[in-house]
């Protein structure tokens, strides 16, 4: 053989040796940012040198240890523990046929005490709430500030109960209630509690008393919802006007009754039952005010509480600068509403003044 043939080959055994990735045996650990967290959890990593081979990771709690892998590092995620308990978790990382490897990981137990909320309102609609508490050890609960027993808590299992004894009222109650965990290390925690006033648009709902109008008899009227907050549909307790609601708005804290209204079709009479109002223009003559939207009466409630009751004293709301509405009428017409000419038709009620009473009831 040639000598240089056998340089040549000397030379391309030893580029082939050197081009050769280094083999390991096993995987080595190179770093690990950190292997015991606080019960809040939090976030850590695994370096390693396996020769440049892709290692997988399999978690011995993935309920809580949870852990990725890109190449030849570990990722991995420690979720909140709320046990009363520390837990650790074992981290098994393998990389081809080499010896694989693996890593502890602890979490503190949970220490503490911790509300779902701290404050709760209830209203007419929401009587009863429910807190839950997270607590490393046994609580108490009290009560700093409860008017009247307003409210009430029971402890479950999960947390508290809170319920409000009553419905809203003319004013708002506030309450302070208390968690205080056995271990004087852990700071107690307060909910405040809160019974919202009852709107003024809701006392207006129920019957009132007619106690000063221009009638013989005294009437009743009935307030129910028609848009909640917005208006009410009022009716008379009268025979012709049964069943024939007219519509008072809420407007600004105050009842408004305006005029122009289709009350509805009194099916024994075969009539439409209409409002409106007589009043003057400009402070003279008579008019029939049946415009609808022109003019209204309003009435702000007066609230006495001595006596327990509510007053609605109506007058000219002053929407209308040129027409002032003196007498509130309701009428009913023969084949459509506002027919004052026809044969048949005629007053049914009217009213110069009206004020209304109902009892103040929560």
């Amino acid at each position: 053989m040639k000598p240089e043939i056998c340089i040549m080959a000397l030379a391309a055994a030893l580029l082939l040796g050197c081009s050769k990735t280094e083999v390991r045996d096993s995987i080595e650990i190179v770093s690990v940012s950190e292997t015991s967290f606080s019960s809040e959890g939090g976030f850590g990593s695994i370096a390693t040198s396996t020769g440049g081979i892709a290692v997988e990771a399999v978690s011995s709690a993935p309920q809580w240890l949870i852990v990725s892998t890109v190449r030849e590092n570990v990722l991995f995620t420690i979720l909140p523990n709320e046990s009363p308990e520390e837990r650790k978790g074992t981290i098994s990382i393998k990389a081809g046929e080499i010896r694989g490897a693996s890593v502890e990981i602890s979490q503190q137990a949970y220490s503490g005490l911790r509300l779902s909320c701290s404050n709760v309102d209830f209203t007419e609609d929401i009587r009863q709430a429910e807190v839950k508490v997270k607590c490393s050890c046994e609580y108490s609960i009290a009560f700093s500030e409860n008017p009247d027993g307003c409210f009430n808590c029971v402890k479950t299992s999960e947390g508290l109960v809170l319920s409000s004894s009553k419905g809203p009222g003319r004013h708002a109650v506030t309450g302070r209630l208390y968690v205080t965990p056995e271990d004087p290390l852990i700071p107690s925690a307060a909910v405040t509690l809160r019974l919202r006033e009852k709107s003024v648009y809701d006392y207006m709902v129920g019957t009132w008393t007619a106690t000063a109008s221009d009638e013989g008899q005294i009437q009743k009227f009935t307030f129910s919802r028609k848009k909640d907050q917005y208006s009410f549909n009022v009716e008379i307790d009268h025979s012709k006007t049964a069943g024939l609601p007219f519509t008072a708005d809420w407007v600004d804290g105050k009842v408004r009754i305006l005029s122009g209204q289709e009350c509805g079709y009194n099916p024994e009479q075969n009539k439409y039952l209409s409002l409106h109002y007589n009043g003057t223009k400009n402070g003279s003559g008579w008019y029939i005010l049946q415009t609808a939207g022109l003019v209204a009466w309003d009435a702000e409630p007066v609230f006495d509480e001595n006596a327990g009751s509510i007053e609605l004293t109506f007058g000219d709301s002053g929407i209308n600068s040129e027409y002032s509405p003196k007498l509130l009428t309701f009428w009913l017409c023969p084949g459509r509403y506002f027919n004052f000419g026809g044969s048949g038709a005629g007053q049914v009620i009217s009213y110069s003044k009206l004020t209304l009473t109902k009892e103040l009831t929560e």
